[in-house]
């Protein structure tokens, strides 16, 4: 439409306009939408299945189980400081 404006052959024909949105207005695009909203659905749907798997192991475990985990992790990281420091990095 710019072009055409631009150009000086002044402002498209109600028809042209109509042709022009038609051929980007497509049965191919609510299709290509609805497959992309499935495939958004889908991928949240497992993103949210994993979380609730995360949270019924979270609740198997014990208190005691839990802070042991974190005591060792906390070594862990102590022990990774300290190797890193004496390696100058």
């Amino acid at each position: 439409m710019l072009a055409t404006m631009v150009m000086g052959l002044g402002a498209p024909s109600a028809e042209l306009r109509i042709a022009m949105a038609s051929a980007v207005l497509s049965d191919e695009v609510p299709e290509r939408e609805l497959e992309l909203e499935r495939a958004c659905d889908a991928m949240f749907d497992e993103a949210l299945d994993r979380l609730m798997r995360l949270k019924a192991a979270e609740r198997r475990i014990s208190l005691e189980e839990r802070s042991r985990f974190h005591q060792a992790k906390a070594s862990r990281d102590a022990a990774k400081q300290c190797n890193n420091w004496c390696s100058g990095e």
